[in-house]
């Protein structure tokens, strides 16, 4: 298996810039969440499959 580091620092922070990118992502798709219960267009998935 090719790894992107060659000691374990490089390993770590490989890993920790991945974290930090999904922190980001994971940000920016509670804001767009937020923004889009406002506006009334995010529904209760569990609410829909009760029905």
């Amino acid at each position: 298996m090719c790894v992107p580091w060659s000691n374990e620092t490089e390993r770590a922070e490989w890993y920790k810039d991945r974290c930090e990118l999904y922190l980001k992502w994971l940000e920016t798709a509670e804001k767009k969440i937020i923004e889009l219960e406002k506006e009334n267009i995010v529904f209760d998935v569990r609410k829909e499959q009760k029905k």
